[in-house]
């Protein structure tokens, strides 16, 4: 995989797609859904184990923190 912004817009746009087939339109912008998500990883961690199923953190995981890790991953 190469860090090539075409390649993760288009990972981006596959990763939109599918979220969208499986939990549906994101309810409130990316950037909010991540934003609350990464405050629970990092602050308010006793709420960890609420985010396993819920839609927003599903939402956000599959559309942004998926794609990011993507080339951390595909590399070694």
């Amino acid at each position: 995989m190469s860090t090539d912004p075409s390649d993760l817009a288009r990972w981006a746009a596959h990763a939109a797609d599918a979220a969208d087939a499986l939990y549906g339109p994101p309810r409130r912008p990316l950037g909010e859904l991540v934003a609350a998500l990464s405050a629970t990883y990092t602050r308010s961690r006793e709420g960890i184990a609420e985010t396993v199923g819920a839609r927003d953190a599903l939402q956000a995981r599959l559309r942004f923190f998926f794609v990011r890790d993507l080339d951390k991953v595909a590399r070694p």
